[in-house]
């Protein structure tokens, strides 16, 4: 995969997309006024400590304040009335709020004094591409004043937009100047190294499915008849063992053949690598189990009879580690060398030397976002009675085209919501996109046997 590619892309399009799921959607009119009052409470030249010596002034403090109070009132349905509540079992609303916000903070400032140190931060010319991307997001927003209301709602500054995406571009740097941007600074003996502390292992396999061409499960007798056919290829198999390129070549043709497993073939045909958790436990134990070169005996999962042969890892091949961003498979170099500076980038964070300005460390969070002296919106009272007269003249129909002033004002205030949205999801995309092409890949959260694939 092309890393520059999909930094162009996030950079470029993921505002007008809104493509991310799962960030913090936009807050009701109670947080929003909440939040503009308190972006007020200092000037933006505050500064509220130092990362490393970098500083770290309110502007880009409150953002992600904001970004995490806007989560909590997300996922809990309203602002919190009590700061001081226990939000985990060990830390209350405020201290998850202020935790996350410096954990953020140290990830961007420390991807920016690394950069510097590596020499591989954002040159002039660097610099002057950001100011290229920001004018074309103006013109996707419909000119600076749209878009900087979009920006004003989410509580963004121009150079807190822009410093948040110069530190992830130079998080990148930085991945490229240690590994390669595809791992390609990590010698072979590097990434086998990695994989086998990692656990990870190669199999191919072969699959007698229980179901037929049309996805209708078989009888007793069909299980029976795809059994004799597995015990079949596995003594033809077995007698090749020993041969280690004749036993993988028959293997190929046979699994070619017979297998039920299509869409892993095509989408994985040098086999399946992958650590433990990822398919069903029958055909992990027996796959774990094996040494190179080896034959398991059947192993029979919910989706059938499997004949599994355990392979050597291979550094340039596919993996079913996945890029949390694209949903691209990684191969294990890839997955290594994002493994690996993961880790750098944690301990970074969790090394990183920090300097509060009095006042900011043990900030009150509930004097910050009070919410109680704000005016309680109103509703207007439903009439007692209908009308008794009846009216003089028919009310003028709105034109066909035209929607009533009620539905009007509905459809501006849905466009607003929506809008509203897409900003919050696309900038957290932004924000976060950088970070997960940089770290270890997410592992399928459902395990899943290798030819369920083949019903996709």
């Amino acid at each position: 995969m092309n890393r520059k590619k999909i930094v162009s892309l996030v950079l470029c399009a993921v505002l007008a997309l809104g493509v991310l799921a799962g960030s913090a959607s936009a807050s009701d009119a109670a947080t929003q006024a909440v939040l503009d009052r308190a972006g007020a409470a200092y000037d933006a030249d505050t500064v509220v400590c130092t990362i490393d010596g970098e500083p770290v002034t309110w502007p880009l403090y409150f953002y992600l304040l904001s970004e995490e109070l806007r989560t909590v009132t997300y996922y809990t349905g309203a602002l919190p009335t009590d700061y001081n509540e226990m939000i985990t079992e060990d830390m209350t609303t405020a201290e998850y709020i202020a935790e996350m916000a410096l954990y953020k903070a140290k990830y961007y400032t420390s991807a920016h004094t690394r950069a510097v140190e590596a020499g591989v931060a954002l040159d002039e010319a660097g610099l002057a591409a950001l100011e290229d991307d920001w004018a074309q997001m103006e013109e996707r927003y419909g000119g600076p004043e749209e878009f900087q209301k979009l920006l004003d709602e989410a509580h963004l500054t121009k150079p807190v937009f822009l410093y948040l995406i110069q530190c992830s571009q130079e998080l990148e740097a930085l991945m490229g100047s240690a590994y390669g941007t595809q791992g390609e600074k990590l010698s072979p003996k590097d990434v086998l190294d990695w994989a086998e502390d990692g656990g990870y292992i190669r199999v191919k396999h072969i699959l007698y499915f229980f179901y037929d061409d049309a996805g209708q499960p078989l009888d007793d007798a069909g299980k029976e008849a795809q059994r004799l056919r597995a015990e079949a290829s596995l003594a033809e198999l077995k007698a090749l063992l020993g041969d280690n390129e004749a036993l993988e070549a028959r293997f190929d043709e046979i699994m070619n053949q017979d297998s039920g497993d299509v869409g892993g073939l095509s989408q994985f045909p040098q086999g399946y690598t992958f650590t433990s958790g990822t398919m069903y436990p029958e055909f992990e134990e027996a796959a774990f189990d094996m040494e190179e070169f080896a034959l398991s005996e059947l192993v029979e999962s919910q989706s059938g009879y499997h004949i599994i042969l355990r392979l050597p890892l291979d550094t340039e091949g596919m993996t079913m580690d996945q890029d949390a961003n694209t949903g691209a498979h990684l191969t294990l170099r890839q997955s290594a060398a994002n493994d690996l500076f993961s880790l750098d980038l944690a301990d970074w964070i969790q090394n990183a030397q920090v300097e509060w300005t009095p006042g900011f460390e043990k900030l009150d969070l509930g004097a910050l976002f009070d919410a109680t002296d704000l005016p309680v919106p109103t509703e207007t009272p439903a009439p007692t009675a209908a009308p008794t007269a009846e009216p003089t003249a028919s009310p003028a129909e709105a034109p066909a085209d035209e929607p009533a002033p009620a539905e009007k004002e509905a459809d501006a205030q849905q466009a607003a919501e929506k809008r509203l949205d897409l900003l919050y999801v696309g900038l957290s995309a932004v924000l976060i996109a950088f970070t997960v092409l940089m770290v270890l890949p997410e592992k399928p959260a459902k395990k899943k046997d290798a030819p369920k694939e083949n019903n996709d």
